[in-house]
């Protein structure tokens, strides 16, 4: 019986030190319910419009997660099928491949309970955090381009948390790290330059900065209260001159 009740103290022992080690990437298409596992694909519908195929769904989203102790959190691809137009438009007039299917956004979901008490250690540490994010629970999607880290991103920021915590938020701000520095560090320099497009405008206003709008009613003064978020693009049909690309508006509000 002590032989049995010591297997057994060891296999939680291993079963526990494979908790929360790892991440875990799921697809999802636009107006579609289901969740898969692999990537989508391109196919033409009746109607000879190219749109975007799930590949190997979930039969129960909720029930394969529970399954996975190992998983720290979950990264969602998010497709939209107008999203590549300008890429799949080249594709045709070259007569070319069709491009892989790019997500039009990204979503991180903290999943375990070590995951999600290392993010709110974190935000524990940072005195600014609740200006910044003032709408921030570490149980809700992080919608992408992952704002909290462009911001307090720093080699020795995690190494006031405790070792199961900074092990957890290092598997984290790795993974943004390895998809999202390079869109951090391009805009920065942008900003340096004077410069902001479309790609930048996310990170472009911080909230609490000082606003002016000048227009013929006048000069008026805002505070931010937000990161800037897109209201709507809007695709003007008419081409100014055959050889100049056709213009897109923004709407942006913080």
């Amino acid at each position: 019986i002590a032989q049995l009740e010591e297997q057994i103290q060891t296999l939680r022992r291993q079963q526990n030190s494979l908790k929360s080690t790892t991440l875990l990437v799921l697809h999802k298409i636009q107006d579609q319910r289901s969740t898969y596992l692999a990537e989508p694909y391109w196919t033409l519908n009746d109607r000879r419009e190219l749109r975007l195929v799930g590949n190997s769904p979930l039969a129960d989203e909720e029930e394969y997660l529970l399954q996975r102790p190992d998983v720290a959190f979950v990264v969602y691809k998010h497709y939209e099928h107008t999203h590549q137009v300008k890429a799949i438009q080249t594709a045709k007039a070259e007569g070319s491949v069709l491009p892989d299917p790019e997500p039009a956004r990204e979503t991180i979901q903290l999943l375990s309970k070590k995951m999600i008490w290392a993010m709110d250690a974190f935000v524990d540490t940072q005195s600014t955090f609740k200006i910044y994010f003032p709408d921030w629970h570490s149980e809700r999607p992080i919608e992408s381009p992952f704002l909290f880290w462009y911001y307090y991103r720093s080699p020795d920021r995690l190494d006031v948390l405790p070792e199961a915590s900074r092990s957890q938020m290092r598997l984290l701000t790795g993974w943004i790290d390895d998809n999202y520095s390079g869109i951090y560090t391009n805009a920065k320099s942008e900003f340096d330059h004077g410069l902001v497009c479309q790609s930048t405008m996310p990170f472009f206003i911080q909230p609490g900065e000082a606003l002016i709008s000048k227009n013929d009613n006048g000069i008026q003064g805002y505070i931010a209260e937000s990161w800037p978020t897109k209201v709507s693009t809007t695709r003007h049909h008419s081409f100014p001159s055959p050889r100049e690309p056709r213009k897109v508006s923004q709407r942006w509000a913080v």
